[in-house]
């Protein structure tokens, strides 16, 4: 698959190989064309060739979803969602996979950063509270996913009208998540070897204090500058 391709062209990949009897191959074309690491990076396509494949394989997909924050990200799990609206196919099993995967991981991380408080140590939490939907945001708004994930994590509380961002919070500030910092106007204490690549690039003139909102006598600003430039000179040193 090509950087741009279509639905309609995933659709015709996914047929061509299935013909050929290659059943077990898109599956993996799917992964290699996510793999952030070591593939293509692609979202978009990624997506498309899942719900092609959902709609011929709905079990298989529901077991091969658990692989996607390895391959890309636990945001990637809500955005395949959004593509998931063909009326006549049924994403309850799907859907009802993620709520469960976002809730587990979360519990698990609680209860290290827990564990982790009391033996004074650091926590090693996977990045499920970072793209875990936040109340108000697109994947609240179009999937609830934010009420369906605190349903599973409180099912006492399930009818309760909050959302489930103060279930995540915590671990969003033991995560030192750069945008949480940046709100917080704790620019000084982002620590650049955590921060991800395309969070790097996508703030990167923010986080150098560099045009229309830079803060000249800011200190908290130029002391996130100084980290920034260090880090960078430290990464080609490395290279």
């Amino acid at each position: 698959m090509c950087r741009g391709a279509n639905s309609p062209s995933s659709r015709y990949a996914v047929d061509e190989l299935l013909a050929e009897n290659w059943h077990s191959y898109p599956s993996k074309l799917a992964f290699q064309t996510r793999w952030c690491r070591g593939g293509k990076g692609e979202r978009k396509i990624f997506y498309h060739l899942l719900v092609v494949l959902y709609e011929r394989y709905a079990a298989v997909v529901v077991d091969l979803v658990q692989l996607i924050p390895t391959y890309g990200c636990w945001k990637d799990l809500l955005n395949f969602l959004l593509e998931c609206k063909h009326g006549n196919v049924d994403y309850a099993p799907l859907r009802h996979k993620v709520w469960n995967m976002f809730a587990l991981q979360l519990k698990a991380d609680e209860e290290e950063l827990a564990a982790a408080t009391r033996q004074g140590r650091s926590p090693k939490l996977s990045l499920a509270a970072k793209y875990a939907p936040s109340q108000g945001g697109q994947h609240s708004r179009v999937l609830k996913a934010d009420k369906e994930i605190y349903k599973i994590l409180f099912p006492a509380f399930a009818l309760a009208s909050s959302g489930a961002a103060s279930a995540y919070r915590r671990l969003r500030q033991a995560l030192a998540v750069p945008e949480v910092l940046m709100c917080a106007k704790k620019w000084a204490e982002i620590n650049f070897a955590k921060v991800s690549s395309l969070c790097l690039d996508r703030h990167k003139r923010a986080f150098l204090n560099e045009g229309k909102d830079r803060a000249r006598n800011n200190l908290d600003r130029l002391a996130c500058a100084g980290s920034q430039s260090e880090a960078r000179q430290k990464m080609s040193l490395e290279e």
